[in-house]
């Protein structure tokens, strides 16, 4: 996979006094990408996210305020657009929006290795 970067973890959530996570959908996956000027990034990672085996629940887009249609481009291509910050802000932002049990951090650039690559992800 090219890119700078790509972690997978357990959302964090909060648990009732009897362990039940509220809000969160078991078995799902949300892809946050943090973003500063990414729109021509972005126009090749949405679609390649769209064909994955394993659809992700949402995609957020934690846009840090960029000037060239960013956030244009990843509502257009069905993402969810939230206030992000670089990139960690963005990060963070993204994942207090997430509603699914996995949180996927990519950064715009990446290229994703083929359609499986969240299926094969989860399965690690």
């Amino acid at each position: 996979m090219k890119g700078r970067d790509m972690v997978i973890a357990p959302h964090a959530v909060h648990t009732d006094e009897h362990g039940i996570a509220g809000g969160v959908v078991p078995g799902t996956v949300s892809i946050v990408i943090p973003v500063l000027n990414e729109a021509h990034h972005l126009q090749e990672l949405l679609p390649r996210l769209a064909k994955q085996s394993l659809r992700p629940l949402e995609i957020l887009v934690a846009d840090a305020n960029s000037t060239d249609g960013s956030q244009k481009v990843a509502r257009r291509l069905g993402a969810t657009v939230v206030t992000g910050g670089r990139p960690s802000a963005g990060r963070t932002a993204g994942a207090l929006a997430a509603g699914s049990e996995w949180v996927c951090f990519l950064d715009a650039d990446t290229q994703l290795p083929g359609d499986r690559f969240l299926e094969s992800a989860l399965q690690d």
